[in-house]
């Protein structure tokens, strides 16, 4: 909590009004669209505070703050995702005594689907097998 019991978001919004202001003051003409920077910033306030308290303080119609903020929660929503797997080709060492007790090679797609295989060969034949899987033809 910031000091007057007021909170960061709080702070950021009171911020976040002055530079919508100083924005409104100094546009080039009266139509002139909100700036994206200035969305991103107000999008991301709503998803803190009260979607009607951000659009009342910063001047905004509610159903275009709320567009915004479903636009910014779906851009994060995919940032936090991990990148989408891919095959990687591991060549094998030299051969050793453990292989003759066999070797287990296990895939997993992004969707869940899973494959073990467990083989006594040197070098197995999989690559295009994983490929296929994978859907990497």
């Amino acid at each position: 909590m910031a000091k007057n019991g007021m909170s960061s978001a709080d702070h950021d919004l009171r911020t976040l009004a002055a530079r919508f202001a100083h924005w409104r003051r100094t546009r080039a003409v009266p139509q002139e669209r909100i700036p994206a920077a200035l969305w991103e910033q107000a999008a991301a306030l709503s998803s803190i505070l009260p979607l009607s308290r951000v659009a009342q303080t910063l001047r905004l119609s509610r159903g275009t703050l709320k567009a915004h903020r479903a636009a910014h929660l779906r851009g994060q929503g995919s940032a936090g995702l991990p990148a989408p797997v891919r095959f990687v080709e591991v060549t094998t060492p030299p051969a050793e005594p453990a292989l003759a007790r066999g070797v287990e090679v296990e895939v997993t797609r992004p969707d869940g689907v899973r494959l073990r295989i467990h083989y006594r060969e040197a070098v197995p034949v999989l690559t295009a097998f994983v490929r296929g899987l994978l859907g990497e033809d």
